[in-house]
C-alpha cells in the first residue's frame, strides 16, 4: 500500500513539474509579447506627442498675415536638419533665402521637421501625424530618408506586419519566426558591437544591421516612401524626393525607382559630386567631419534643388527665376556633374 502511495506520489510530483515547466514557457512567451507590444506602444506616443521643438521653420522677413503661404515641408534626417553646418545654414534655410530673393513678394514657409538618426518610417509616422493634425496645411514635401534604415530598427514593424500579411498561410509562421523581436534586436546588437570596434580602429563599417545591399533594406525604404506619397497625395501635397550629398547607392537606386514608378521628381544630390571633389577651396570643404554637407555643401544641394523644382514648374512663380545672379562656377567632377550643378555665389 505504502508503494503504491509513493508511486502516486511521484507520478503527482512529476505531472505537477511539467505543468509547471509548460506555465513558465507560456507565461515568457506572454511575457515577451506584452513587452513588445509595450515598447511599440511606448515608441509610438514618443513619436506622436513629442513637442515639435526642433521644427525650424523658414520665413521671409515680411510676413504680413493675409492669406495662408504656400507651405513647404522638409522630411528626414541629421542631412535635412544640418548637421556640420551653423545654425540656419542646413539647405532648407539656403532653398528659403533663395526663393526669397528671387521672388520677395512671394509667400511661403519651409517648415524643417527633420530629426536626427530618425529612419524613414519614423518619419513617416510623424509625417502621417502632421498631415492629420493639420490637415491642409501643406503644398509641396521634400523627402530625405534612408540612410539610418541600416542601423535603425524602430518602427520597421510596420512594413514587417505589410510584408507578412501578403505571405500564404504556410510562410507566415516561419517568416515571424526568423524576423521576431528577439532575433532583429540579436542581429542589431551584435553589428553594433562591429560598428564600435571599427570605429575604434578608425574605420565606418558602414552597416550595422546587415549589409548595405540587403534586399530587406530596400524593400523597407521603398514600402515607406510609398507610403509618405500616398498620404502626400491624399492631402494634395506634391512630393520631391532628395538624394544624399554622400554615397548611398541602395538609397539613390530605391528613390529613382519609385520616383520613376510615380512620376515625381528625384533630384540627385550625389551627383554634385561633393564628396567626391571635397572642397571648393581648402578652407571652405563641402562635407564636414561627421559626413554631412557644411554651409557651403548645403548652399550648393539648395541651389541644385531649387533649379528642379523650378524646371519642374513646384513652385507657383509665374515669372521666371533670377537665381543665375551672381559669380557662376561649376563643380569640379564634369563626369558626375548635371547640367542643374551650376550655382551662384556663395553665401556669406
Amino acid at each position: 500500500m505504502s508503494g503504491w502511495r509513493r508511486s502516486v506520489r511521484r507520478h503527482g510530483v512529476g505531472k505537477t513539474l511539467a505543468f509547471f515547466f509548460v506555465a513558465q514557457v507560456i507565461a515568457a512567451a506572454l511575457a515577451i509579447v506584452a513587452v513588445e507590444a509595450t515598447v511599440g506602444a511606448y515608441r509610438e506616443y514618443q513619436i506622436r506627442h513629442t513637442p515639435i521643438a526642433y521644427q525650424r521653420i523658414f520665413r521671409p522677413p515680411s510676413d504680413a498675415i493675409t492669406e495662408r503661404p504656400f507651405r513647404i515641408a522638409t522630411i528626414g534626417d541629421s542631412h535635412t536638419w544640418g548637421k556640420d553646418a551653423p545654425l540656419g545654414q542646413g539647405y532648407p534655410d539656403h532653398l528659403g533665402r533663395l526663393i526669397a530673393a528671387d521672388h520677395p513678394d512671394f509667400r511661403f514657409e519651409i517648415e524643417n521637421i527633420a530629426r536626427a538618426g530618425r529612419n524613414s518610417s519614423q518619419m513617416l509616422a510623424k509625417w502621417r501625424f502632421l498631415l492629420n493634425t493639420m490637415p491642409g496645411a501643406f503644398d509641396l514635401a521634400i523627402v530625405c530618408v534612408g540612410a539610418n534604415n541600416h542601423h535603425n530598427l524602430d518602427f520597421a514593424g510596420g512594413f514587417v506586419a505589410e510584408r507578412v500579411d501578403k505571405l500564404p498561410p504556410e510562410k507566415k509562421l516561419a517568416y515571424l519566426l526568423q524576423n521576431s523581436g528577439t532575433y532583429q534586436l540579436s542581429k542589431a546588437a551584435r553589428g553594433r558591437l562591429t560598428q564600435l570596434l571599427d570605429e575604434d580602429r578608425a574605420q565606418w563599417s558602414g552597416c550595422v544591421f546587415c549589409e548595405e545591399d540587403e534586399p530587406f533594406l530596400r524593400q523597407w525604404l521603398r514600402y515607406d516612401l510609398e507610403q509618405i506619397i500616398q498620404a502626400s497625395w491624399e492631402n494634395y501635397v506634391d512630393v520631391v524626393l532628395l538624394g544624399y550629398a554622400i554615397d548611398k547607392p541602395w538609397v539613390h537606386r530605391t528613390m529613382r525607382e519609385v520616383a520613376a514608378e510615380k512620376h515625381i521628381l528625384f533630384v540627385d544630390t550625389y551627383a554634385l559630386g561633393l564628396e567626391l571633389d571635397g572642397t571648393f577651396d581648402e578652407n571652405h570643404p563641402f562635407i564636414g567631419p561627421t559626413y554631412h554637407p557644411t554651409a557651403e555643401g548645403y548652399f550648393r544641394v539648395a541651389k541644385n534643388l531649387y533649379d528642379h523644382l523650378l524646371d519642374a514648374k513646384l513652385l507657383p512663380f509665374d515669372e521666371p527665376h533670377l537665381s543665375a545672379k551672381g559669380r557662376a562656377f561649376k563643380v569640379k567632377n564634369p563626369a558626375t556633374a548635371t547640367h542643374n550643378a551650376v550655382v551662384a555665389e556663395e553665401p556669406g
